[in-house]
């Protein structure tokens, strides 16, 4: 729709420029012009970051959605029938595409995404999905082409409300390989607040914030005027009874709002090809560390470092076909068996988190 859609949009837009424009016309201008920076400012505002994400670029969806609302209601009143014609036929189209597509995208999808094939429901949900959108253009396709746009409307919203409901339980399904949410919410349930945190990086940027996120939005209460040593209290753990560790208040937590100090969850530079972390402007981000220095929080062997409870969770994103980049790669030293392992995610602990861990 977004071809005939900016082609009316222009030509509304640059009726109102006229001096002897109405004044209605005039208006219609100005809001089209607020429209189109609406849509035109995200994508411009994110183009020029290397680290921009595809989903940057939903806020110019709205707009863009209001625009194309403005093309139906033209066509309600019988004054677009030469692109009514033209989409209903493309629309028709790309139903008959989807539809035949149930053939072989849903082994595709698994294909592409091998460690999907364990998760129950992958295939059913991405069948579902296409087959909703088939049925939904097919129909409203058709009925553009009758002169039907109210029904064809309903079924246009029945493909992409079918869309949503299935994105929303493929979310659900397939939480255990994309989120960290459940490993590291079982984590803290067995080790207090002074845990260390270290990750072995991912191509997927935003993975280290998503386990910032789940680490605790809320932070530690902390004096006005930090001392140079701070006690740090976990929560009250009941398989661990009795266990509080107090820790200094190292580099892995920064001052945040007055009173309040945030875990760093530490991410690994040198983690292989694979992972390596974009290429901020500026002094190096204080979570960056290499393997060398991961290995010494591990060990607790440096002068001014005591021994703590240290977690290492790897890359959900490694390809098992890839012998350059086998699972033990980062594995810092005695890092022994995994801890605990949900998806494609394993949870390692140094001696102190497996000694607490095992109580």
């Amino acid at each position: 729709l977004l071809p005939p859609t900016l082609q009316g949009v222009f030509k509304d837009w640059k009726n109102g420029l006229t001096k002897e424009v109405p004044l209605p016309d005039r208006q219609l201008t100005d809001a089209l012009t607020l429209l189109g920076v609406l849509a035109v400012l995200p994508i411009l505002m994110f183009v020029p970051l290397s680290s921009r994400l595809p989903y940057y670029s939903v806020p110019a969806i709205p707009p863009l959605a209001m625009m194309t609302g403005r093309w139906w209601a033209i066509a309600w009143e019988g004054k677009a029938e030469r692109s009514r014609r033209w989409i209903g036929w493309l629309m028709t189209g790309l139903g008959i595409a989807l539809a035949t597509s149930l053939l072989w995208i849903p082994q595709h999808v698994i294909a592409l995404f091998p460690e999907l094939a364990q998760t129950k429901g992958v295939q059913t949900i991405v069948t579902v999905q296409l087959l909703g959108l088939s049925v939904g253009f097919i129909g409203s396709g058709a009925f553009l082409l009758r002169r039907r746009l109210a029904i064809a409307l309903v079924l246009l919203w029945f493909g992409f409300g079918t869309t949503w409901a299935t994105v929303i339980q493929g979310f659900k399904t397939v939480q255990d390989f994309r989120s960290s949410k459940n490993l590291v919410l079982e984590a803290k349930t067995h080790l207090a607040a002074d845990a260390l945190w270290i990750f072995e990086g991912s191509r997927e940027l935003g993975a280290a914030g998503a386990m910032s996120f789940y680490l605790g939005t809320g932070g530690i209460k902390i004096p006005p005027k930090l001392p140079a040593q701070m006690q740090v209290q976990g929560p009250e753990n009941p398989k661990n009874s009795g266990y509080t560790l107090m820790s200094p208040f190292g580099e892995d937590w920064v001052r945040g709002k007055l009173g309040t100090a945030y875990q760093v969850l530490f991410v690994l530079t040198d983690g292989g090809t694979n992972r390596l972390p974009p290429d901020f402007p500026g002094p190096t981000p204080k979570m960056f560390i290499t393997k060398a220095q991961m290995q010494q929080y591990w060990t607790g062997n440096s002068a001014s470092m005591h021994t703590r409870p240290v977690f290492f969770v790897t890359d959900f994103l490694r390809r098992p076909e890839d012998p350059s980049d086998p699972p033990t790669l980062n594995l810092p030293k005695d890092a022994g068996k995994p801890l605990l392992e949900i998806g494609p995610r394993k949870l390692y602990g140094n001696a102190v988190a497996r000694n607490l861990w095992s109580k």
